[in-house]
């Protein structure tokens, strides 16, 4: 980053921040304050390297071995889902004259939808603005987050992989009853208790995050504003739709610590959080 034009103050800030997945900024227009496109493709790399598995990272450089990437389900995933979200976000922002060419285009859906991705949370627009679909789009990336044993927030990639690979199954097992198929991850079978856990884990997200949408609605948001900040807080992303696409500085007290709530509630995944609820857990 101090290569790229950066202060030393501000590369040592930002270099911090980005591979944290953290997103936040010495500067209140964050990354868009150096309009640098160097600068950008330094933060969307490492904010890439933040959102993968740094198990990967790990072994990868142990062994010296890259395509170890290629072989990890979840790696192959995110990368996968960044390249289908950029595509179709540039393709959208090109046709709807968002930006002048196409290569404008590229460059701010894919630093956008790295950042959100990722949940780090760096901006370089304000994508609650852009056209048709792509906000929305954007807050379920968010949902999606980053890979399990990354930085980042969100569900995590890897839950969705075994979601899908289950809904999988159940579809075979509809045409073919007598069949006998077992879930494999990397060539491993998966124990029928990890696929439990993960259906489990969408069952109590989907109920905190209705918890946290009716208390904001109550406290007076819109259902976008409250959707949106409750993505945003219990993501961990930033960056949001709605009231609250900027800055929560206009949410009212009682709203900022609910929403700092979701924010540990997210961060620890929520089953943690719930533990410490728990009488039982503090009468061991």
């Amino acid at each position: 980053l101090f290569a790229a034009g950066m202060s030393l103050f501000d590369a040592v800030a930002h270099s911090l921040s980005t591979v944290a997945t953290a997103g936040y900024s010495t500067h209140d227009a964050s990354l868009a304050f150096f309009d640098s496109v160097p600068i950008e493709i330094v933060a969307t790399v490492f904010m890439l390297i933040g959102g993968i598995s740094y198990n990967e990272h790990f072994i990868a450089w142990r062994t010296l071995q890259l395509q170890r990437y290629g072989r990890d389900t979840q790696t192959r995933a995110f990368v996968l889902i960044v390249a289908v979200a950029v595509a179709l976000t540039t393709l959208v922002l090109f046709a709807a004259s968002a930006y002048g060419s196409v290569a404008e285009s590229l460059r701010y859906a894919t630093f956008e939808v790295v950042s959100v991705l990722t949940t780090t949370g760096f901006g370089i627009a304000d994508f609650s603005l852009w056209p048709l679909a792509l906000p929305i789009v954007l807050i379920f990336l968010g949902l999606i987050g980053g890979c399990a044993g990354s930085s980042a927030g969100g569900i995590k990639v890897i839950r969705f992989v075994v979601l899908f690979k289950q809904v999988g199954i159940h579809i075979h097992r509809l045409i073919h009853p007598q069949a006998i198929r077992r879930m494999k991850l990397d060539g491993q079978p998966l124990p029928d208790s990890v696929v439990e856990a993960v259906g489990g884990f969408f069952a109590v997200y989907v109920m905190v995050f209705f918890i946290f949408m009716a208390l904001a609605m109550m406290d007076g948001m819109d259902q976008v504003t409250a959707f949106g900040a409750v993505a945003s807080a219990l993501n961990n992303v930033g960056p949001s739709v709605g009231d609250v696409a900027i800055t929560f500085a206009d949410v009212s007290t009682q709203g900022k610590i609910m929403f700092a709530v979701a924010m540990l509630f997210g961060r620890l995944e929520i089953y943690t959080f719930l533990v410490l609820l728990t009488p039982a857990f503090w009468r061991r």
